[in-house]
């Protein structure tokens, strides 16, 4: 039993250290590095995708198209990418022009 428990931990640190060695390369601080700087230009962004709407607003994304068919929200596009703002979506569920269905059905 001994025998086999010490084989265990001696293939565990042997994946331990090959971890280690995967996760020091530059490749992935690069990849690190590259998901951190979209993340913190997507929050100080005043524009937002359509998922990232529907996950601000917390609705669906059939939602957010229904508000901008409605004139909620004006709807632009970057590279075939439809962009809503942010302070926009914020202002119209604040002063209740913008009844979200799924906060309605919540209530």
């Amino acid at each position: 039993m001994t025998e086999e428990l010490i084989k265990r931990a001696e293939r565990t640190l042997s994946e331990w250290e090959a971890s280690s060695r995967f996760l020091s390369q530059h490749y992935i601080e690069g990849v690190i590095e590259s998901a951190v700087r979209d993340a913190v230009m997507e929050c100080q962004s005043p524009w937002v995708d359509r998922a990232g709407a529907a996950a601000r607003w917390r609705c669906s994304e059939s939602e957010i198209d229904r508000a901008s068919k409605a004139g909620i929200l004006t709807r632009l596009e970057r590279c075939e990418t439809p962009l809503f703002e942010k302070a926009q979506g914020d202002e119209a569920i604040r002063s209740g022009s913008w009844k979200l269905r799924t906060l309605a059905k919540a209530a």
